[in-house]
């Protein structure tokens, strides 16, 4: 086996065929970093020839010289080949004291137990925690199994919908009958669904700004969401969802019309033959979906007048690679939940991934708390309902490889960070 460094095109044909490549590891996520000012490398280890493991690694100058690294989500090869592991980390290590490292953060993209989809541990289930120690002999000491969100960091934990195999109708069935009914909700309302443009990416910092709100999340600025829209090309997806006005006026319309007409045939029935209890039934059932319709009909006048032809109702932004679509960021207009239009999202993104054969579909962060106290606990309820199981990462990882340096370095900044507090 032999340490080599790639040129940009060798890793990018290595990503391009193999099965786990992620956004994270992506030459369109490079890209993205080096407009803000972080170098990349791309390093691999070549068996006959021929590229076996491959990782972009991204750094920046921070003191004296010393350079920060970050492995974003990992190595794209195989973690049950410990030889080809072992290989990596010890040439890898060479690798970073020969750039002068001062530290480096990994948070590898591979699974550390599974779990039940309401979040519990499978007792007697496999752990990788073999992995954890391989990556500790090599110096890279585990940052503990963190739940809660933390900006710094990418999620440790993740929703997922498994598709491999399935069709719209078994996706269906392992939802909640609750979302189910949402999805038809959707569907029989015309609640639509198009893309977004690039200069359009303020409708969607509009509508995650403000979940994130009422959440209290940190959201990314307008610039981020342009330079997303730019670098990931064909790779991104900015989905919207609107209420057409127009159209669910027409629709509640032709629907009273429809059940007015029922109504005068039901009348005209009961006048002819004796009032059964089914026929009193069915007249009761048709007045309260006569009021229903009537109450939309005079809704749908009211926001096309406020409103005009068009209501924005929620937005998400996602990344599709042929490993999985994955749900980075969501939000909507909580006046208009009532119209599910954050059901409209996911269904329409749902049904992209399983016409592209996509095996997985990822909502992406979760805290790994699962208590109805939880930070997050609607949001997981939300993903769970959707058919999504639980996926628990190995976690992350940090390596100091000039220790006298470091001390320096965050002694310098804890004072920085007590200077900028006062």
């Amino acid at each position: 086996m032999e340490f080599v460094e790639l040129i940009e095109a060798e890793y990018a044909q290595y990503f391009s065929n193999h099965p786990k490549a992620n956004f994270w590891q992506s030459i369109e996520m490079a890209n993205m970093r080096k407009q803000n000012n972080w170098q990349v490398a791309y390093v691999g280890v070549k068996q006959n020839q021929s590229l076996v493991a491959a990782a972009p690694l991204y750094s920046q100058a921070v003191y004296r010289g010393y350079r920060v690294f970050m492995i974003l989500r990992g190595f794209l090869m195989d973690y049950d080949d410990e030889d080809l592991l072992c290989f990596f980390f010890e040439h890898l290590k060479k690798y970073l004291y020969a750039h002068k490292c001062l530290f480096v953060r990994m948070d590898p993209y591979v699974e550390y137990q599974p779990h039940t989809p309401d979040g519990g541990v499978i007792e007697g289930a496999w752990k990788n925690d073999h992995l954890i120690e391989i990556f500790q002999r090599y110096g890279f000491e585990h940052q503990g199994f963190r739940t809660k969100n933390d900006n710094n960091y990418e999620p440790r934990w993740m929703s997922v919908i498994s598709l491999e195999g399935k069709d719209e109708t078994a996706v269906l069935k392992q939802m909640h009958g609750q979302t189910r009914r949402n999805i038809k909700f959707v569907e029989r309302n015309g609640i639509k669904t198009r893309e977004l443009a690039y200069d359009e990416m303020d409708r969607l910092y509009t509508l995650v700004n403000m979940t994130g709100d009422r959440k209290h999340f940190e959201n990314p600025t307008l610039a981020y969401y342009q330079s997303f829209y730019t670098a990931f090309k064909e790779h991104k997806i900015a989905l919207y969802a609107y209420l057409d006005t127009q159209d669910f006026y027409d629709r509640n319309r032709n629907e009273l019309i429809n059940l007015q007409k029922k109504e005068e045939m039901l009348k005209q029935r009961i006048q002819d033959q004796p009032l059964t209890d089914k026929n009193k039934h069915k007249w009761e059932t048709l007045q309260k979906e006569i009021q229903i319709a009537q109450t939309n009909v005079a809704q749908a006048q009211e926001l096309i007048k406020e409103h005009g032809a068009e209501i924005p109702l929620a937005a998400g932004l996602f990344v599709s690679y042929p490993s999985e679509i994955i749900y980075l960021f969501g939000g909507s207009d909580d006046r208009y939940k009532h119209f599910r239009g954050g059901y409209a999202i996911q269904w329409e993104m749902i049904k992209a991934a399983l016409q592209a054969k996509v095996p997985r579909y990822n909502f992406y962060g979760i805290s790994g708390t699962f208590t109805e106290d939880s930070e997050d606990y609607g949001v997981f309820l939300f993903k769970q309902r959707l058919g999504a199981d639980v996926i628990e990462l190995l976690g992350d990882f940090k390596c100091v490889c000039a220790p006298k340096i470091y001390r320096q370095y965050t002694m310098l900044h804890r004072l920085k960070d007590k200077l900028q507090k006062r």
